[in-house]
């Protein structure tokens, strides 16, 4: 049976294995992402089922079975991940965690559904917030929404295809590999202004093609916040200067131009984004 101190130490090793993880698919490493996040994986179990063990251990048992299912989740190990789940539920977990345990367990089967069809959900995310007359507390205007959810969507989508020198597309659907690599998916909006969180779907590394795996979500999200940047301040030569193309700049100043708030009913569109310890604010 382990010490508290050797699953504390078992736990820090997981944490910090997490963390390089994570900067190394930011970066594009996805090849020692993984590595590293099994080893992650592995050392979160050992710490969490040596807890479960010990008499009296919650909520410390709970939340490391919590965070192993998570890692297992990211490695995706799914049947792992249901199994640690089940355990933490079958203690006696704090409300609040038990609820955790509950929500991840959602995750899994989501992310099992998504696997069955070759993606995967990339790390790097960004927020997007409405704030105006027709805003409420969590609640928008269907209409103001939907509009901008669109634009949003055929932005990340014209960028991919600038960005890998497609000629500009007058009509019809998105190049097969560019799409597949860029799928947008939204979290639940949260409350006070209208919130949500925007993440690319990307192929599995094993089932990814030469030409996908040269697109980088986090490269395509980057570009469409720093181009959005330049037109909300009216930096029309620095956008003209990023989008060369004069078909793939007229596109996006007319997608801008839509997402841009009308002053009233929608009075700031915002976009919050992190990659690793950078963060970018744009209104």
């Amino acid at each position: 049976m382990k010490t508290p101190s050797q699953i504390c130490s078992l736990h820090n090793a997981a944490m910090e294995l997490a963390e390089r993880a994570f900067q190394a698919n930011i970066q594009g490493d996805v090849a020692t992402a993984e590595i590293l996040l099994r080893k992650a994986f592995e050392s979160e179990r050992t710490a969490a089922e040596a807890t479960a063990k010990l008499p009296d251990s919650e909520p410390t048992r709970s939340v490391l079975l919590r965070s192993a299912a998570s890692l297992a989740l990211d490695c995706s190990e799914y049947r792992d991940a249901e199994q640690l789940i089940a355990i933490g539920l079958a203690g006696n977990p704090p409300a609040e965690i038990c609820e955790e345990l509950r929500d991840l367990l959602e995750s899994v089967y989501f992310r099992r559904h998504l696997s069955l069809r070759g993606l995967q959900l990339d790390p790097i995310e960004f927020q997007l917030t409405m704030v105006g007359d027709a805003v409420g507390f969590g609640v928008i205007e269907s209409s103001q929404f939907l509009r901008r959810a669109e634009t949003i969507e055929r932005l990340l989508v014209r960028t991919a295809e600038r960005k890998h020198d497609l000629p500009f597309r007058e009509g019809g659907t998105p190049n097969k590999d560019v799409a597949r690599n860029c799928q947008v998916f939204l979290s639940l909006p949260r409350a006070a202004s209208y919130a949500i969180t925007v993440r690319l779907g990307r192929p599995q590394r094993q089932k990814s093609l030469a030409f996908v795996e040269d697109i980088q979500p986090a490269s395509i999200v980057e570009e469409v916040l720093r181009c959005l940047e330049d037109f909300g301040t009216g930096h029309v030569e620095e956008l003209h200067a990023k989008i060369a193309d004069e078909a793939y700049f007229n596109n996006f100043t007319a997608l801008a131009t839509k997402l841009a708030p009308d002053g009233k009913k929608v009075k700031t569109v915002g976009f919050t984004s992190k990659n690793g310890s950078k963060h970018r604010e744009v209104a």
